[in-house]
């Protein structure tokens, strides 16, 4: 009995542990913003050109097709053209999502990264242009004025908020291993 004592303490340690070494490596990159800041913001700005490229890149090779149509010329070529300028533009679009988590992630401990202009240029990318003065990483329900959870049989909550004299719809996402499951 004992025994199992003495390792019920040792594993209660080792977790404490575990945890302390989490928040120290966490600690560790907040105090080194060259490591996890500058290369988020980078990440960003170089997936977002990309993405404009491959946009305009889909957009040329569409019309592309548009005018061989019209002028009844081969069609197939252009079209083949236009599949793979798609193709390359979801992977930019993966990109973009991928350089986005990664700034929300720089978010959490440099907030100050929001207001940067050249992360504010290509917010538009991923957000609709009403929302990007409302994106805020780290913002949680209780940021907004009022709050009001709306009835419904999704496993995700869906929320009423108020923020100054405008409403908005906000959907909380039900995910494994968040906070809560959220």
């Amino acid at each position: 009995s004992a025994r199992n004592a003495a390792v019920a303490a040792l594993r209660s340690a080792r977790g404490k542990h575990t945890a302390l070494c989490a928040e120290l490596v966490d600690e560790e990159e907040a105090l080194a913003p060259e490591k996890s800041r500058d290369p988020a913001v980078r990440a960003l700005l170089v997936a977002a050109e990309a993405h404009l490229d491959a946009g305009d890149a889909l957009q040329d090779a569409l019309q592309a097709v548009q005018r061989a149509r019209i002028r009844g010329r081969p069609v197939q070529p252009l079209e083949e053209s236009a599949e793979r300028a798609k193709d390359g533009a979801k992977r930019a679009d993966a990109e973009v999502r991928k350089a986005m988590l990664l700034l929300a992630e720089a978010m959490r401990r440099f907030p100050e990264v929001a207001g940067d202009p050249s992360v504010l240029k290509h917010l538009r990318i991923s957000l609709p242009p009403d929302l990007v003065p409302l994106w805020c990483m780290g913002r949680t329900l209780g940021h907004f004025d009022s709050r009001e959870l709306l009835p419904g049989a999704s496993r995700h909550r869906l929320y009423k908020v108020v923020e100054g004299d405008r409403a908005y719809a906000v959907k909380e996402y039900a995910v494994v291993g968040g906070k809560d499951g959220l």
